[in-house]
């Protein structure tokens, strides 16, 4: 929740519980703006859709199709390697 909390969310649906790995987290489902970072660089803005989840352990699900609209999936199995290419 520390992740999202102050985040500006439009929601969409409160209390899901959805289905992980085996487990089941309690959710709110809603779209906001984010930017994903790493030690090369910074996203331009993405709105996503996603799983704000009520605990820390696992702070929110990424809707994977929100996030490929603008942006390409690149893998490489052999290499190891997978990354995200934004216009």
């Amino acid at each position: 929740q520390r992740i999202w909390k102050s985040a500006h969310v439009l929601p969409i649906a409160q209390q899901l519980t959805v289905g992980l790995a085996g487990a089941s987290v309690v959710c709110d489902f809603g779209s906001l703006e984010m930017r994903l970072a790493d030690r090369l660089g910074t996203s331009p803005v993405q709105r996503v859709r996603a799983f704000l989840c009520h605990s820390d352990q696992v702070p929110f699900l990424l809707g994977i199709e929100d996030l490929l609209t603008d942006a390409s999936l690149v893998c490489d199995h052999a290499a190891r390697v997978a990354h995200l290419d934004f216009p």
